[in-house]
């Protein structure tokens, strides 16, 4: 859900925000928003010249032994046009797509996970794509 604000909300379904990143792309602290206890880790990271049809690791997780990350990946290519995707991804190599949003037309894409790493795969080349997750 974007806000007026130009916030991104991440809702369980029920109306109840989980997680939400501002109008700069920063994942605010989810303990202030009613999750209780911050989450284990907090990372964020930018990639640049994707290119289309190459897959390139975007993420790793930072915590040993941890189960996985919920993550928004936003990316843009040369024309504007971008994408936001929110995802889980687990260590087991289980990647989830949970929504997608597009602007204007910035392909396909395919994520994969091998021992705790997440990949992209664009369609098309992708000018800058960033990373947002929270560790399970």
């Amino acid at each position: 859900i974007r806000t007026a604000s130009n916030y991104i909300v991440l809702s369980d379904g029920d109306g109840n925000p989980r997680a939400y990143w501002d109008n700069n792309g920063n994942l605010t602290n989810p303990a202030t928003i009613g999750f209780g206890a911050a989450p284990a880790a907090l990372k964020s990271s930018i990639n640049t010249n994707i290119t289309a049809g190459s897959s390139q690791v975007i993420y790793g997780t930072v915590i040993a032994g941890n189960m996985g990350a919920y993550m928004m990946v936003r990316g843009v290519d040369a024309s504007g046009n971008w994408f936001v995707d929110f995802l889980t991804f687990l260590n087991s190599n289980a990647v989830t797509l949970l929504a997608g949003m597009n602007g204007g037309s910035p392909g396909s894409r395919t994520y994969a996970v091998a021992s705790g790493t997440l990949s992209l795969n664009p369609s098309v080349t992708q000018t800058s794509v960033r990373v947002s997750a929270s560790e399970l």
